[in-house]
């Protein structure tokens, strides 16, 4: 009798070895290796070939895609580029590459099916040979570079070769994943996998600092077992992955949810943690108890809830998480055209719906439409029964101009002076919109329904009050104080990144599993060159007189008679002082300097309590190399100097550390390396004042802000 198993093997030997004399190679090495044939939609990456290598140079804190042969980074797209394969072939990968700052560089090889479907990716680390297995179901494949942080990333070779085995020496490889089964422990947060089960606007906010891993019902285990999440994440989902999971999360009459009990015990026997969020307490507490109490971590938006989840869930781990922003998305870069000096209110209206929250909202736009109002109707132009029930009162129809489509949020975040924010949960101590988050974080003023947790959480960075008279009291006062606009604007963006971006978040939920969290404070290196003891005792007050408190003065001193003394009486602590002649035996400033950043502090000029701060918050949202005080506030710009600009430690300046000591000295321009790839940005014009050391205290209180 024939062995069906075996002819089917030996004909697919066949098939591999006829391919094989064809071509070995799955893709000609010659053009896997031609920089021509990567391409990135990011400007954050750019490419270019030195010396036989490829180069990738990336301004990017997060990752971003560099793909062969195809022009987008949308991996769930049929590939232009056919790379055709057999499925279960064997492949051998040789990836060699070195890196050049933070930069770190994988090999993703994405899988497809016999219908151009995404049915697995997995992630290569280089300098090691590597054998793959294909999936059962795969016919193409596509490559990509997934390049992290910032950096140099030097390519020396990437080969793809099949691999041929006759029946007698055939053996089973282990496939390689990004993540394995091992103890938990992340260096940054961009390594963290979670599998998840998100509405758009989390995933959106979400995929931009960690790997998420989507799935449906039905390939939940298959890609979860190919691909081992560190935790699984559910949110309170209406629509979970693109309505995969919809009616599966809630609750609903006649509506099972094998699917998600089954994940969770898989969960459960895998040793993978389980986080739930309810992002709609308090009011849809009944409609997701049933699920939350399934899982191993609870979160709520309403810290009032906690004690119903954890009667019900019987285990203590339940907390509050309210919403946060995402820098990506919500900062204060300026769109194309100026802020409209205009009080904006994107959402809903109901006329015969909460009536508190009807009141309330038509309060704050009357005192809203003194001063300058434009309303986006999230329900305008849609045609239904219930229409009438959505409109605006005829007094609000001449500022109603139209509606915005989730991608267009920008405007109403930041296209106007002034956000406007309406609660439908005013008593509860957290829970509130998503939009103070967002509003605050694009250092935009927020007026605002009266909120128990925005009372409680920003106190009086948010405008809000029961009483009317007091909230257009306080409308009238900032409208007519730039000053005191300026000041809200840049102390709402502070009190976000200090706490409340969805990084936070995750490090809390990595707390309380027991995770060590990756440290997301940025140090800073303030580098100053002395010639008198009394300049080294101007530049320590400067930086001793910074908030900011994840700090180091290095300090450079010339030859003067004190130098000697000073350096034994202050290098301790986060003090450190060198002699500006050793700096010859350094072929680079960052063998001295280890921090994030650098920032110069030249004698002559005041440096603002909030100085160093504002400028690590502007080089998170911004990603760029160079973050400065120019001529404009919140723009990529083409120039800026050494004395007032923070500067990524990992950019690479090509100098000596003493060259480059000479230059921060002579407050050289920044704007050189523009040819070389570098990102500048401006930030705000406050808490730096050129040649203003000796400025009176006056001039200082209006800058220092």
């Amino acid at each position: 009798m024939i062995d069906v198993k075996n002819l089917c093997h030996d004909i697919e030997t066949v098939q591999k070895k006829i391919l094989d004399d064809i071509n070995p190679n799955i893709i000609a090495k010659e053009k896997l290796n031609d920089i021509e044939e990567w391409h990135s939609p990011s400007k954050q990456l750019i490419t270019y070939e030195q010396n036989g290598s490829m180069y990738v140079s990336s301004s990017s804190e997060r990752f971003e895609y560099l793909t062969f042969s195809e022009d987008n980074n949308v991996f769930t797209r049929k590939p232009e580029f056919e790379i055709t394969v057999l499925p279960k072939e064997e492949l051998k990968l040789t990836f060699e590459a070195e890196m050049m700052g933070k930069v770190s560089a994988k090999l993703a090889l994405i899988e497809y099916n016999g219908e151009a479907k995404k049915c697995k990716a997995s992630f290569f680390n280089p300098n090691k040979t590597t054998t793959i297995i294909l999936s059962p179901e795969t016919t193409q494949i596509r490559i990509a570079l997934k390049i992290t942080h910032t950096g140099v990333v030097m390519v020396r070779a990437i080969q793809l070769e099949r691999m041929i085995y006759t029946c007698t020496n055939r053996t089973t490889m282990g496939q390689v994943t990004d993540i394995s089964e091992q103890a938990w422990a992340i260096d940054k947060m961009e390594d963290l996998q979670v599998a998840c089960i998100f509405d758009e606007f989390t995933r959106t906010c979400y995929e931009k600092e960690v790997n998420l891993i989507s799935f449906s019902p039905d390939n939940w285990r298959e890609i979860l077992e190919k691909t081992r999440p560190h935790f699984l994440f559910v949110e309170s989902a209406w629509r979970g992955n693109d309505g995969a999971w919809e009616y599966k999360i809630a609750k609903y009459n006649n509506q099972k949810k094998d699917e998600l009990h089954n994940l969770l015990h898989w969960c459960q026997e895998q040793g993978i943690p389980t986080v739930f969020w309810n992002k709609e307490d308090p009011i849809h507490f009944d409609k997701f108890i049933e699920t939350a109490e399934r899982f191993d971590y609870i979160y709520t938006t309403d810290a009032d809830m906690i004690p119903k989840y954890q009667e019900r869930a019987g285990h203590k781990n339940v907390f509050v998480q309210p919403f946060a922003a995402q820098p990506a998305m919500h900062n204060p870069i300026q769109l194309e055209a100026p802020r409209i000096d205009k009080m904006c209110f994107a959402g809903s209206y109901y006329r015969n719906r909460h009536e508190e929250r009807r009141k309330d909202m038509e309060d704050v736009l009357d005192v809203a439409m003194d001063y300058g109002l434009a309303v986006y109707d999230r329900n305008y132009g849609k045609n239904s029964k219930d229409k009438a029930m959505f409109e605006f009162p005829d007094r609000y129809k001449p500022v109603v101009l139209g509606s915005l489509a989730y991608s267009d949020m920008a405007l109403a975040y930041k296209g106007y002076k002034y956000m406007i924010n309406i609660n439908s949960i005013k008593y509860s101590p957290t829970m509130f919109s998503r939009r103070v988050f967002e509003g605050l974080a694009s250092g935009t003023p927020v007026l605002s329904s009266y909120s128990k947790g925005i009372k409680r959480i920003f106190g009086d960075l948010v405008m809000i009050s029961e009483d009317t008279e007091n909230l257009r009291q306080q409308v009238q006062a900032i409208t007519k104080n730039e000053h005191l606009y300026q000041q809200k604007s840049l102390a709402g963006i502070r009190e976000i990144y200090r706490e409340h971006t969805y990084q936070h978040r995750l490090a809390n939920m990595l707390t309380n599993m027991g995770v060590k969290s990756p440290n997301l404070k940025k140090s800073v290196a303030v580098i100053a060159i002395v010639h008198s003891k009394e300049e080294f005792q101007q530049v320590r007050q400067q930086f001793q007189h910074q908030g900011y408190e994840d700090k180091q003065l290095v300090i450079f001193t010339g030859q003067f008679d004190e130098a000697a003394i000073l350096m034994n009486q202050y290098n301790t602590g986060n003090i450190r002082v060198f002699t500006l002649s050793y700096m010859n035996h350094y072929q680079k400033i960052q063998d001295v300097v280890s921090s994030d950043y650098m920032a110069y502090f030249a004698m002559q000029h005041f440096y603002g309590k909030h100085y160093l701060e504002d400028l690590v918050y502007a080089a998170t949202y911004s990603n760029a190399d160079f973050v400065g005080k120019g001529n404009v506030s919140y723009r990529y710009v083409a120039e800026l100097q050494f004395h007032s600009t923070l500067i990524n430690r990992d950019w690479s300046f090509g100098k000596s550390a003493l060259v480059l000591l000479k230059e921060m000295e002579q407050n050289a321009s920044l704007g050189v390396y523009l040819s070389q790839g570098a990102r500048l940005f401006s930030s705000d014009r406050y808490n730096f004042l050129r040649d203003g050391r000796r400025s009176k205290d006056e001039k200082r209180r209006l800058i220092e802000i």
